[in-house]
C-alpha cells in the first residue's frame, strides 16, 4: 500500500516509524511549510505542501492524518472526496458539527478508521473481557482519570496551547481516550451530562 501522510512530527513520527516497520510505502509527506515538509524525508519521500495534490495524485491508495486536529476536517473530507482510504488520528474532527459533516460525505468501499488506540492496549482489552464475561457484576459508577505529563512537553507556539485552534483544551487530546474506552466497554452512550465549575 502506498500513502500520503499529513502530520510528520510528533505523534505522527512515532506513526511513520510503524508504518514503515510494517511495510507500507509512504510516498508522499504533507506539511503546510515546505522545508518542514521537506526535513524529515528528504531522501525517500516526495514532499507536497499542498494536501489536495497529494490527494489527486494517483500513486497514493490511503491518507493517514496525524496533523493537528483543527486541520482534520479539512483533510478528511478531500481524501474521501478522492477515493482514498482514511487513518485519521483521534480525536476526529475539532467540533460536533464537523463529525455530523463528516458522516455526511458520500462513502465508498474504503477502510475508513480513527486511531483510538488506547482501547486496543493489553489492560484496556483485559477489563473489557471481564465486563463481556460479567465478571466484575453490574456496573453502576465508573470513575476515569488520565494522569501523564506530556503536556510539559509543548512550548508556547505548540498548536495545543493555542485557545483558538485548541478550544476544547484536555477534554479534546486527552478526554477523547476515556470517552473512547467508556463507549469501548460499556455500549452506546445514551445520555450526557456534563457540568464546569
Amino acid at each position: 500500500m502506498r500513502v500520503a501522510m499529513s502530520g510528520l512530527f510528533g505523534h505522527g513520527a512515532k506513526l511513520r516509524a510503524a508504518l514503515e516497520k510494517a511495510g507500507v510505502r509512504i510516498v508522499w509527506g504533507y506539511h503546510p511549510d515546505a522545508s518542514k515538509s521537506r526535513r524529515p524525508l528528504a531522501d525517500t519521500w516526495d514532499t507536497c505542501w499542498d494536501w489536495g495534490a497529494a490527494m489527486a495524485y494517483s500513486g497514493v491508495d490511503a491518507a493517514i492524518i496525524a496533523s493537528p486536529t483543527p486541520l482534520h476536517f479539512e483533510q478528511i473530507v478531500t481524501a474521501m472526496a478522492a477515493r482514498k482510504a482514511v487513518f485519521v488520528e483521534k480525536p476526529l474532527v475539532s467540533s460536533y458539527a464537523e463529525c455530523e459533516a463528516v458522516l455526511l460525505v458520500p462513502r465508498w468501499e474504503a477502510p475508513f478508521m480513527v486511531g483510538h488506540n488506547v482501547r486496543r492496549m493489553g489492560p484496556a482489552r483485559a477489563i473489557k473481557a471481564l465486563l463481556d464475561a460479567e465478571a466484575l457484576g453490574r456496573v453502576l459508577t465508573i470513575d476515569m482519570n488520565w494522569s501523564q505529563g506530556g503536556a510539559f512537553e509543548w512550548g508556547p507556539r505548540d498548536w495545543r496551547c493555542s485557545a483558538t485552534r485548541h478550544r476544547e483544551g484536555p477534554l479534546q487530546t486527552v478526554g477523547v481516550h476515556l470517552f473512547d474506552l467508556l463507549h469501548y466497554w460499556l455500549g452506546p452512550i445514551a445520555e450526557v451530562y456534563a457540568r464546569i465549575e
